[in-house]
């Protein structure tokens, strides 16, 4: 699906099994990205936004998990 065609702000649930070495690396890779890393992969900047929030959202539940 394109940015423009996802208008529902509902919200979903993820579930992911890892390693503890994937887990640590994710966070790591996410704890370091920027605005503009996600803004060169985006299509706009709307979407390089949601693409940096959903990761945060990672990124937090990551740390819930003990890797932060």
């Amino acid at each position: 699906m394109a940015p423009a065609t996802i208008s529902s702000q509902k919200l979903i649930t993820i579930t992911a099994t890892m390693t503890e070495q994937q887990a640590y690396a994710l966070s790591q890779f996410l704890k370091r990205g920027q605005f503009d890393d996600f803004r060169r992969r985006a299509v706009d900047d709307e979407d390089a936004h949601n693409m940096l929030a959903a990761a945060g959202r990672i990124s937090d539940a990551l740390a819930d998990a003990g890797f932060s």
